[in-house]
C-alpha cells in the first residue's frame, strides 16, 4: 500500500458516520529500539526512565521485555492533531534520551543478536510465547517414548496439582463486593479511587448504584477513560471533586469508598499509581473529617493475609 492510500485509510477512521456522536477512536503506539549511543548495546530500562523523568510525555512511555521503548499516545480529535502530537513527542523523547547517551531507533527488527538484548521484563504474557514450541517438542518426545512417556506425563500432572494447587485469586474485588452488597440500596454511591476498578465493581455489586472516581461521576460503567489520565488526576482534590458528591447525598444514603490496600510503596511510585495512592489517603481523611458521615462497615478489616491487587471497602452512612 502506498503512502497516499495509507493517508486515506487513516483519515476515514476519524470521519463521523452521521448516525450519532460515537466514532472510531484512533491512537498511535510508536516502538523504538534503545541503544547506547557509543557502543550500540542495549541499555537498562531505568536509564531511559531517568532520562525522561518529569517530561510531559513520561506518562505515555512503556517498555517491552527487551528494553524497547513504547510511546503510546492518547487518541486525538483528528488526524492532523495525531500527527502533530506524534512528531512533537517523538522529537522530545529522542532529545532527552540523546542527552543521556541513549539512541532511540525506529526499526521493525532489532539487528542485534538475542544474546545482546537481555530480558528485562518477565510478565507471564511475554514468557507464554515459549509454551507452544515446548508443547510441540513434548508431544514429539511422548510419541517416541510410548507407554513409559505417557506414564511419566500423568505422574508429572498429578504431582503438579498436588503441590501447587489451582491458581490463586487475581483480586479480592468479588469478595469485597459480596460483603458490602447487602447494606446497599439503589441510589447509593460507590467511589473507587482506582478508576479501572469501576467496571468489575459494577459487575459484582447490585444494580441501581451510582459510581464515581477521583475525577467525578462515571457514566459509562464498562469503559475506563485513560485519556490524559495523569494530568486529570493532578488537577483533582477532595474539596473540589469529592465534596460535591457528599453534598448531593441525601440523609440515609450510603457512600462506599473502595481503595487499594498498599503493602509496599515501590509499586506505587509511578506517576499514575503515586497519584492514586496520595488521593486515596486524601479522600479517606476528608470522609473521616465529615461529621455528617458515620462508618457502618469495612471489609476486609485487616490487610493480612496478603492478597494480589487487594482493595478495601468502607461504607459510610450520611446521618445529617
Amino acid at each position: 500500500m502506498y503512502r497516499n492510500e495509507y493517508r486515506r485509510s487513516v483519515a476515514r477512521l476519524f470521519a463521523t458516520s452521521g448516525r450519532g456522536p460515537r466514532r472510531t477512536r484512533v491512537a498511535v503506539e510508536q516502538e523504538l529500539l534503545a541503544a547506547d549511543s557509543e557502543t550500540g548495546a542495549a541499555v537498562p530500562i531505568e536509564r531511559v526512565r531517568a532520562a525522561t523523568a518529569g517530561a510531559d510525555y513520561a506518562s505515555y512511555l512503556g517498555f517491552e521485555p527487551g528494553g524497547q521503548v513504547e510511546l503510546s499516545l492518547p487518541h486525538p480529535a483528528d488526524a492532523a492533531t495525531l500527527l502533530s502530537r506524534l512528531r512533537r513527542d517523538l522529537a522530545s523523547v529522542r532529545a532527552d534520551c540523546a542527552r543521556a547517551g541513549v539512541l532511540l531507533i525506529a526499526s521493525p527488527v532489532d539487528p542485534r543478536p538475542e544474546s545482546e538484548v537481555p530480558l528485562q521484563l518477565c510478565a507471564p504474557r511475554y514468557l507464554a510465547t515459549a509454551v507452544p514450541p515446548f508443547l510441540l517438542l513434548a508431544a514429539v518426545g511422548l510419541g517416541h517414548a510410548g507407554r513409559l512417556g505417557v506414564a511419566g506425563l500423568v505422574l508429572a500432572v498429578v504431582l503438579s496439582v498436588a503441590v501447587d494447587g489451582p491458581p490463586g485469586e487475581k483480586s479480592n474485588v468479588r469478595d469485597v463486593a459480596e460483603a458490602v452488597a447487602p447494606s446497599l440500596r439503589p441510589g447509593d454511591l460507590v467511589v473507587a479511587t482506582q478508576p479501572e476498578q469501576v467496571p468489575v465493581l459494577s459487575y459484582y455489586l447490585p444494580a441501581g448504584l451510582r459510581y464515581a472516581t477521583l475525577t467525578g461521576p462515571v457514566r459509562d460503567l464498562g469503559v475506563t477513560d485513560w485519556r490524559d489520565g495523569v494530568a486529570r488526576l493532578q488537577r483533582t482534590s477532595a474539596r473540589r471533586d469529592l465534596a460535591p458528591l457528599l453534598d448531593r447525598l441525601r440523609t440515609g444514603q450510603r457512600l462506599v469508598l473502595v481503595q487499594p490496600i498498599i503493602y509496599d510503596l515501590k509499586p506505587w511510585s509511578a506517576p499514575w499509581t503515586e497519584l492514586v495512592r496520595l488521593r486515596s489517603e486524601e479522600w479517606t481523611q476528608y470522609l473521616s473529617n465529615d461529621r455528617r458521615l458515620g462508618v457502618t462497615l469495612q471489609h476486609p478489616t485487616s490487610p493480612l493475609p496478603r492478597r494480589p491487587i487487594p482493595v478495601q471497602a468502607t461504607v459510610y452512612l450520611k446521618t445529617a
